[in-house]
């Protein structure tokens, strides 16, 4: 592994410091090269003097350019720009711009590039991109790119993304226009799209980011303290944009003979009615634990709420409205006797299995909001 970091360093470096030069210098064309290994070929060590219409190498071609086509069984490197079909069995290196289809088993790298790129390990664009990149774990560009990338492990974009990033693990780029679906987290200053992922980061969404956290600086983030007929205590955390947000909430009551605390997560979304209106909608599911610290059996109490908020000021709001609650409790048998929990203030529907209790109630909550 660290012989072929070291070559791709190496590859990167020369692209860096000949491409100016070398790609100033006017190529002779030859309709054909062939090459065992660079200097043993057809063009010998003038090779990169030329941009041929058709080449080929056995095992590694160091040339000046490709016009139509080219086939390496372990490298291509040219020094020059590339159009048209490039293979190879390991690895494509021009130190040039490449408007082709390019694939090789392990390893792309171009100056700039347009069309399409596939690597069975990583594709990596010193400018800017445009058409589809495909990778095994890796797609890079420092530049801009303008289409699709879909990578295993992770895509990033120096400047701008326009199109689609699509991976296993991760989505960076600085913009955003189009969309990113990561397995894990997405990344990008300014969205102009639609982010999905398990984690998602921006500083400004204009459209959506939907995923289990998403952190939008410029975004969406509320504090609520809230009471409804359940639980007389709520604390809730709200981030994400006013399109999507998650939901972290909390809840407390003491009654008589029993103790309840809950924990939970939801999703939402705000609506604008009036500049000093909004209406939220929310849809959270809690677990209840009951005179204990943790109940280890199910015990969810899923909610609908509608809540119309009143702006006082910018950073204080009042929120009321109904709630549609649907609590689930498994059930237990002790001594033929069923017993199920005593959460439930009222309810107008009460059905009861083998396993499980479950009774819906309307219900209604309040909360100050920051």
């Amino acid at each position: 592994m660290k012989t072929i970091i070291s070559l791709i360093t190496v590859l990167r470096i020369m692209q860096i410091l000949s491409f100016a030069q070398e790609t100033s210098l006017q190529k002779e064309k030859k309709p054909f090269q062939f090459t065992f290994i660079y200097p043993m070929g057809t063009n010998g060590t003038n090779s990169t003097r030329y941009s041929n219409d058709f080449s080929l190498n056995l095992l590694g071609g160091f040339n000046g350019g490709v016009n139509a086509c080219e086939i390496g069984a372990f490298a291509n490197i040219n020094h020059g720009n590339v159009f048209g079909f490039q293979v190879a069995g390991f690895t494509n290196v021009n130190i040039g711009n490449g408007t082709c289809f390019q694939a090789a088993g392990f390893y792309n790298q171009n100056n700039e590039f347009n069309g399409g790129q596939f690597a069975g390990f990583l594709n990596t664009n010193i400018g800017n991109s445009s058409g589809m990149m495909g990778a095994g774990f890796a797609n890079i560009v420092n530049g801009n790119m303008n289409g699709w990338q879909l990578a295993g492990f992770v895509n990033t974009t120096k400047k701008e993304s326009n199109g689609a990033q699509f991976a296993g693990f991760a989505n960076v780029t600085k913009d955003l226009n189009g969309v990113q679906l990561a397995g894990f987290i997405n990344v990008a200053k300014k969205v102009k799209g639609v982010q999905l992922g398990f984690i998602n980061v921006a500083d400004s969404v204009d459209g959506v980011s939907i995923g289990f956290l998403s952190i939008v600086k410029k975004g969406y983030h509320r504090i609520e303290l809230g009471a409804n007929e359940s639980l007389y205590a709520n604390l809730t955390f709200k981030i994400g944009t006013e399109h999507f947000y998650n939901i972290f909430t909390g809840g407390f009551n003491q009654s008589h003979f029993n103790t309840y605390w809950s924990f939970g997560y939801g999703i939402g979304s705000v609506f604008a009615i009036h500049p000093k209106i909004n209406l939220n909608l929310d849809l959270t599911c809690q677990q209840i634990n009951e005179n204990q610290w943790i109940t280890d059996k199910i015990n969810l109490l899923n909610t609908l709420h509608i809540n119309a908020s009143f702006k006082f000021t910018k950073l204080l709001e009042l929120a009321v409205g109904p709630s549609f609650n649907v609590f689930v409790s498994e059930f237990d048998y002790a001594e033929g006797i069923g017993t199920s929990s005593t959460f439930v203030p009222y309810c107008f529907y009460d059905q009861v299995s083998d396993k499980y209790s479950v009774q819906m109630y309307i219900g209604f909550n309040a909360a100050i909001r920051f």
